[in-house]
């Protein structure tokens, strides 16, 4: 069907740039366990540096946007009793990697909503021109920060595009009926809604079921975008890089 096919092509693109850029670096002249002990490597420095990084994002998503950031907790494992003397709203602790646990976006969803994607623009605009090039230069430094910068939106579906689902189906709800439960779907958490649902929903059980199983139907379409636009900002990057070389411009391999 062109329906599912539409869908599934950014996972597939995503997924072949991925293995590309991994295949690249794995047959290089070096040992294969060289190359993938260094993949690896790589790929958890990436990690542990992005989770910080994608934090501090989310309080300038709500900076920019006219909110107001109370507290940020990140772990003192990545990096939290270090950026908490940095920045006054940072606090080391909590029992996830980062959260924005405490900000005020003035009532405003769109305020709330580039508070969630702020750092998924890091991967609209980083992830492929990243892979691309650990590709081409066969670079496992490259490889690591594009890989988790691909694999964050759909490892955030169950966390903040939830979130961002669950602020566009409780409007949309807002303006159609006058269920008292319909914030509840505001969640960045899907597993702990999940966990608390009998007591966060006392009564038409089945409908907030059906409510929430709609949300995550909409954070995947959301993951879907999410990933087509890094698809086409990847292709951008490829024609002007195309282009600036058969100019003459100097770009290496």
């Amino acid at each position: 069907m062109p329906l599912l096919r539409w869908l599934w092509s950014p996972y597939r693109e995503a997924a072949a740039t991925l293995l590309a850029a991994a295949e690249s670096i794995l047959v290089s002249p070096r040992p294969p366990w060289s190359s993938l002990a260094a993949l690896i490597l790589a790929t958890v420095a990436a990690w542990f540096v992005y989770v910080p990084v994608h934090e501090l994002l989310h309080a300038l998503g709500c900076f920019a946007t006219g909110g107001r950031v109370e507290e940020l907790q990140i772990a003192p494992l990545y990096g939290g009793r270090l950026l908490e003397r940095v920045f006054p709203f940072v606090r080391a602790a909590g029992e996830h990697a980062g959260r924005l646990s405490g900000f005020d976006t003035g009532g405003s969803d769109l305020t709330y909503l580039a508070t969630d994607i702020a750092p998924y623009l890091l991967t609209i605009i980083g992830a492929v021109p990243l892979l691309s090039l650990a590709r081409r230069r066969r670079s496992a430094i490259l490889f690591g920060p594009g890989f988790v910068l691909i694999a964050a939106p759909l490892m955030s579906l169950v966390g903040d595009y939830f979130e961002m689902a669950g602020i566009l189906v409780s409007r949309a709800l807002a303006g159609i009926t006058t269920a008292t439960h319909a914030d509840v779907l505001r969640c960045d958490d899907l597993v702990d809604l999940l966990a608390e649902f009998p007591a966060r929903i006392p009564d038409h059980r089945i409908a907030w079921g059906l409510a929430i199983l709609g949300t995550l139907l909409v954070a995947c379409l959301l993951v879907t975008a999410t990933l087509a636009a890094t698809i086409a900002v990847g292709r951008r990057f490829a024609g002007e890089r195309g282009g600036a070389r058969a100019g003459g411009s100097g770009y290496g391999p």
